[in-house]
């Protein structure tokens, strides 16, 4: 009498591995942001990630940085505000705010300008008739 065999064999995990994900290199860092003073760099996905694979990683980086630039971070200028004189010389003023209070925003927030800068009229006093 012969024995039956005391190990088997038998396939298994056929399905193909996932693959993970493939990224390329990290390019070169942007030029500094005046508005929010970072710069950014990036890489792009070159495979996606299969059959449960490992996920992308983040393919933007950011970092802090200075810059001497100024900043396009104000809002558009309020309409001129009325002249204070009609004449005699006289002011008017507008105004921009930042576009948000969270930006470092170094721009002009008012302009002034002349108006009613013509002469005002003179009193002339009334004629008197000869006596």
């Amino acid at each position: 009498m012969t024995c039956p065999p005391l190990e088997e064999e038998e396939k298994c995990n056929t399905n193909p591995c996932g693959g993970g994900c493939v990224v390329s290199d990290w390019g070169a860092w942007s030029t500094c942001n005046p508005c929010k003073l970072t710069q950014e760099r990036t890489r792009t996905i070159a495979v996606q990630p299969t059959n449960g694979g490992v996920p992308c990683p983040a393919t933007v980086m950011t970092r802090k940085c200075m810059t001497a630039a100024s900043c396009d971070c104000m809002l558009s200028w309020s309409m001129w505000s009325p002249c204070t004189k009609s004449c005699g010389g006289g002011q008017q003023e507008r105004t921009r705010k930042p576009k948000s209070p969270k930006v470092h925003c170094s721009g002009q927030r008012a302009q002034f300008q002349k108006c009613g800068t013509q002469p005002c009229p003179t009193a002339t006093p009334p004629l008197r008739g000869k006596q």
